[in-house]
């Protein structure tokens, strides 16, 4: 899917941009958290008949429910179930009671996490991608860097200052320490992905407490060259290198006509091997033509859409996307203290970038090839069903990626047992099954991409083997502790799926344990 490609001359920043006026304005909002936590051994219900107390009554006497709280005049009362028994299980018995129209469980609401910046409603694209409920949370982690190779950070911004570490300029021929912003795009593109946030002024960044680490690649006139690129390539890796405490992020919000060259390349591979995960703008010129370095190997190429989820007119699509996130009118910090409406995969990009933030900040034991996939299994399909080359995977959905992050789609390593002997076999047969349990993933948990299946099992005399299906069908056999197996889920549709794991001992005797999981698109 990727096309091997060079820089050639200069390369060109993707911005538009225009001046804005605004208008303070803060909201708060309540919403069902997507993961719809109710209160366990409680019941909303809804009476059908007029006469509410005496049906009441026979309603709490027939089922054995206590009483907790009633809404005259209404018909609808909270009820308690009897001790011992499922909540869900109850709400389907009294769903059939005849006297009762509906019956809910006791969702709890909360209040999703909304900053108190001044611009932040105009801001469209955090709600688009679900931004607040994945705020609920996390809202990021200072040991996760997002690296900008850009136009420099203007580190004085007052919803950047306190963010930006010590970075490095590479343009022209001599290095420095000055990463200042004579341009604004670079500024614009660390707002974008990491502003200060909830502190009652200006905009709102997508990691909140991600740090960023300016590195200077192009001039103020917005462009700069393959060298100075790939100088900047390699002080992020060698960055990377030498803090193993941080996850880093490197955002490219640039670009040129690709190539065969292999420089990039190299410098890009050398970053990934270091464990830095790379998003770059897919292009502004609406073509299908591919632009480096976003359609490198190892880069996430993120192209953009606009307020209605369509792709955006000025976007560039190709087999080499992997993403989409909005584009349009992202309101964002700029040099000289400033706030703009800008659009372009530039800023696309860095929302990505953002996300990545989040998701590492919750998870640091992913890879960057697991957050790279995290990424895509859990964006919202737009356009045709599955991939396509104008959105990639679909468009970036924090709330999604973070549930899975948080969930331990990606287990951790199972720790493995210290080996016991195998004891002498009893003269009598041996009618005792073996003992087995699921490990990991857990029991209604969600999962995508690779999943290691993990089980522990014992027996009285010895286990000779646990065998691991998925909906009934043999995946793998494993003889030796521990016992585990490799799901690829991209076969199989979005949805739940039973994982059952069957122990047999030397005697033939078997057990079994089954799990049911939720597979991420």
């Amino acid at each position: 899917m990727r096309e091997r490609c060079n820089l050639k001359g200069f390369l060109n920043a993707f911005f538009l941009l225009s001046f804005l006026s605004v208008f303070l304005y803060a909201s708060y909002a309540v919403s069902l958290p997507r993961k719809a936590d109710f209160v366990e051994g409680e019941l909303v219900i809804k009476l059908k008949h007029s006469r509410e107390n005496r049906v009441l009554e026979g309603i709490l006497s027939r089922h054995g429910l206590s009483l907790e709280e009633s809404l005259p005049g209404r018909g609808i009362a909270l009820v308690r179930i009897p001790r011992g028994f499922l909540t869900d299980t109850f709400k389907e018995i009294l769903s059939r009671d005849p006297d009762i129209e509906y019956v809910e469980k006791n969702y709890i609401y909360r209040a999703l996490k909304t900053p108190n910046d001044t611009y932040y409603f105009l801001q469209y694209h955090h709600p688009r991608i679900e931004d607040p409920q994945a705020w609920d949370i996390s809202t990021g982690d200072p040991s996760v860097v997002i690296a900008v190779l850009d136009t420099g950070v203007e580190s004085t911004h007052p919803d950047l200052s306190g963010k930006v570490l010590q970075g490095r300029s590479f343009v022209g021929y001599f290095s420095s320490t000055n990463t200042a912003d004579g341009n604004g795009h670079g500024t614009g593109v660390a707002g974008t992905a990491a502003a200060k946030t909830d502190n009652a002024r200006g905009v709102a960044g997508v990691c909140w407490d991600c740090l960023i680490l300016p590195v200077k690649v192009l001039g103020s006139n917005g462009s700069g060259t393959l060298f100075d690129v790939i100088e900047g390539i390699d002080f992020v890796a060698n960055y990377a290198a030498q803090n193993p405490d941080k996850k880093v992020i490197m955002n490219l919000s640039f670009g040129a006509p690709c190539s065969s060259s292999s420089i990039e390349q190299d410098a890009i591979d050398n970053a990934w091997s270091k464990g830095v995960l790379i998003v770059a703008a897919a292009g502004n010129d609406g073509s299908s033509e591919p632009i480096c370095p976003a359609a490198r190997n190892h880069v996430l190429a993120v192209s953009a859409t606009d307020e209605d989820d369509n792709l955006a007119s000025f976007s560039n699509f190709g087999s080499f996307v992997d993403l989409s996130a909005p584009g349009v009118n992202i309101v964002t910090t700029w040099n000289r203290s400033r706030y703009v409406y800008a659009s372009g995969t530039s800023f696309s990009s860095p929302i990505v970038a953002g996300v990545a933030g989040l998701i590492w900040s919750l998870n640091p034991n992913l890879t960057n090839d697991e957050v790279a996939q995290l990424l895509k299994d859990t964006s919202d399909d737009l356009g045709s069903p599955g991939y396509d080359i104008y959105f990639g995977s679909g468009r970036v959905n924090s709330n999604t990626a973070l549930q899975a992050a948080q969930s331990g789609a990606v287990p951790e390593p199972t720790p493995e047992p210290t080996p016991t002997p195998t004891p002498t076999p009893p003269p009598s047969e041996d009618t005792v099954p073996p003992e087995v349990s699921i490990t990991s993933p857990r029991d209604r948990s969600a999962v995508f991409s690779r999943v290691t299946i993990s089980a522990s099992a014992s027996d009285n005399v010895s286990v000779s083997d646990v065998k691991f299906y998925v909906d009934g069908t043999l995946l793998a056999t494993d003889s030796t502790p521990p016992y585990s197996a490799v799901w690829d889920t991209r076969g199989y549709s979005r949805g739940w799926h039973s994982i059952e794991a069957v122990a047999t001992d030397t005697s033939g005797n078997t057990a079994s344990d089954e799990i049911s999981v939720f597979k991420f698109r």
